[in-house]
């Protein structure tokens, strides 16, 4: 990973990279967060990472988010290794997505409820 200095236009290599596969970054949008996939666990499974970045740029050590089991990481075989970072909550239950995701219409417009739809929206 990288970051760019959009005044300057010199970009450095940062120091929290890992030897590892890492991808799909995101920043937060007051630009103080940067959530990632990267393998650096075990090499084989993409896990989502943290870093805080300081007023200086300096990006801090990345960290996965806990769990409540400790085992988690180690028994999860399933990657969810696309990190979104979001300002508000998803427009959507979690039981109206999963139903789409089941069923979707042929149409390609996924109903959520009764009164939405994600077809054409911007989610913020």
């Amino acid at each position: 990973m990288y970051l760019l200095d959009l005044k300057t236009r010199q970009h450095r290599r940062l120091a929290v990279n890992s030897p590892k596969s890492e991808s799909w970054h995101s920043w937060s949008s007051n630009s103080r967060w940067i959530a990632f996939a990267s393998k650096r666990r075990d090499g084989l499974f993409g896990r989502i990472y943290f870093s805080y970045v300081d007023e200086s740029g300096q990006v801090h050590k990345p960290w996965v988010l806990p769990q409540k089991d400790p085992t988690f990481y180690d028994r999860c075989i399933e990657t969810y290794n696309v990190p979104e970072l979001a300002s508000h909550p998803a427009p959507a239950s979690a039981r109206s997505l999963a139903r789409a995701i089941r069923s979707p219409s042929p149409s390609g417009d996924a109903k959520l409820d009764s009164t939405s739809s994600m077809r054409g929206q911007d989610v913020p």
